[in-house]
Parts: structure tokens; sequence; C-alpha cells
């Protein structure tokens, strides 16, 4: 199915706002969400009730990290070749007012994240020239969005001094 050059705009921008949306409303309460899934490398969480609020904490210090960072966003658009993504910042990216949670009382999903060194992200298998390609290595995606989370997770990573990996689950 061929798309045009405008739809693919519209419909990239409200893929990227229905992120932002959910990053943004994650971070401003505490989401409890049950669990029961595997985790991609063969093994299974058990089921349970975990918090994100301090999960989402650190990913809003991660990205405050990256765009305080002079040209990195614009740096990702470019190797990446997906020029429609946009720059919207509402807030400083200060490193003094994003801070990541304490490791030592982490409780919920960051405490898992930190404990088993695994950030499981869910979602389909899908594929726009240069925003995401997820269908051609599903383990490996390319693009603006695969790397934009890994560049999210490395900040983690570094400010808790721990070697932490996405792992994805991609549902039918």
């Amino acid at each position: 199915m061929m798309m045009s050059s405008s739809f693919m705009r519209v419909l990239t921008f409200l893929m990227m706002m229905s992120s932002f949306c959910v990053l943004t409303s994650a971070a401003a309460e505490e989401t409890t969400t049950t669990y029961d899934v595997r985790d991609g490398a063969g093994g299974e969480y058990d089921a349970g009730i975990t918090t994100s609020g301090e999960l989402s904490q650190a990913v809003d210090a991660a990205i405050a990290e990256l765009m305080g960072t002079k040209g990195w966003f614009h740096d990702l658009r470019n190797t990446t070749g997906y020029k429609h993504a946009l720059e919207v910042v509402t807030c400083t990216p200060d490193k003094n007012m994003w801070l990541y949670p304490p490791e030592k009382t982490a409780t919920g999903s960051l405490k898992r994240v930190l404990t088993t060194g695994k950030l499981v992200v869910a979602g389909v298998k899908w594929s726009a020239p240069g925003a995401a390609d997820y269908r051609t290595n599903p383990d490996a995606p390319t693009g603006f969005w695969p790397k934009y989370l890994e560049a999210i997770v490395d900040k983690i990573s570094k400010a808790y001094k721990k070697n932490i990996r996405v792992v994805r689950i991609y549902y039918q």
C-alpha cells in the first residue's frame, strides 16, 4: 500500500505525540502495571504489580540530559535520515532539575530494571523509512525511534553504572 508523504508526516507526528503523551502522563503520575510476560530471552517474569513512577523519572532525566547535549537531536535526525521529528522542549534540560532517583531506594519498575539489567518494551513490528524498521531485524531495529530509546537506556546505564539492555517483545 502506497502512502503519500503528507499522510506519512501526519501519521508520524501523531505517533510521536502519542508517545510523548504516554511519557508525560507516566511522569505526571505513578502508574501501576500488572505484568506477566516473557522477557524475550527465554525467561519469564513472575506475575505481580509494579509501579513505574521512578522509571519515568529516570527516563525524564535521560531525555533532559540528551536534549541538553548540543546538536544531539539534530545529529540523530541526520544519521537516521528521519527529517520529520521535531524537537519541542517546554522544560529546561537542566541536569539539576531532572534527577535520577537514587538506586538504593529504588522501587517498582526502576528497581526491576536495575536488578535484572533489562528494560522490557513491547510493541508491534512496523517499518517507515527513517523513523523505524522493526521488521527486518526485530532484535536490532534501526531508525530514529530505536536509536532514541538506545540513547535513553545508555544514559540510564551510565547514571547507575549498570549495563542495561533493551529486551523487545512483539505483539502478533
